[in-house]
């Protein structure tokens, strides 16, 4: 059994360094209100840019990812009136359609700045947040007005390239006052270098974060830990 690590307790956040697909194990079904997740695209060697400068994204974990085994485990662990949100590209869109679990909407996140691509091809400006929806779903309706969400991309980190696939905090947080109440329990299996973490520990959500490499897993616990909650929430 791996044990978590507790580095908050109002809101409550455990980390766990590990497997998602073995720590998932651990958690109780029917006990996680939303899960916000950014699983692996399959999408390396893919000419992707950011920063100052190019650099194909061609990490081991970002290959060869099946979306099945991590969808099984985590639909058992979803309450009623949960909901899941993971984001992927083109590469992997057709598996999660085809999974077999209601989508309620795949929503389409839309760069407000996207780095020219370097090979032959039109530059990327869209990724893709698949939602699954159980009855009696949380949704708080304008906050996002539409699917197609305009936001920066996330590349840095206290001025540095913290993780290849970084997302924004602000989207993030914007997903979470969507689909999520205050202290809800969140769950991220892909939990990379904590983006999700931080906004829920800002947002004052529970959060239980997974990661399998150590070096994001300390990248994700100093944000976190540095993140600080809203003093105003709940405070009426």
């Amino acid at each position: 059994m791996t044990t978590p690590e507790l580095i908050n307790e109002n809101p409550k956040i455990e980390l766990y360094l590990g497997d998602c697909l073995e720590v998932m194990k651990q958690i109780p079904d029917k006990s996680i209100d939303l899960v916000l997740t950014d699983p692996p695209y399959n999408a390396s060697n893919s000419n992707i840019g950011f920063k100052d400068g190019y650099k194909t994204i061609n990490e081991e974990w970002d290959k060869g990812f099946d979306p099945y085994p991590f969808l099984n485990i985590v639909f058992n662990k979803i309450r009623d009136g949960g909901g899941i949100l993971t984001f992927c590209s083109y590469h992997l869109l057709g598996k999660y359609l085809e999974y077999g679990k209601k989508v309620q909407q795949v929503l389409h996140w839309e760069y407000i700045t996207a780095m020219p691509a370097i090979a032959k091809v039109y530059t990327p400006v869209v990724e893709y947040i698949v939602w699954y929806s159980t009855p009696n779903y949380t949704f708080h309706k304008g906050i996002i007005l539409t699917n197609c969400i305009r936001n920066k991309k996330g590349y840095l980190v206290d001025g540095k390239i913290e993780h290849p696939s970084l997302k924004p905090s602000d989207l993030m947080k914007k997903l979470l006052l969507v689909h999520s109440n205050d202290n809800d329990l969140i769950l991220d299996p892909f939990m990379g270098s904590g983006t999700t973490g931080v906004a829920c520990k800002e947002l004052g959500r529970n959060f239980i974060g997974i990661e399998i490499e150590p070096k994001y897993y300390e990248i994700a616990k100093r944000r976190i830990n540095n993140a600080q909650t809203d003093m105003f929430l709940n405070s009426s």
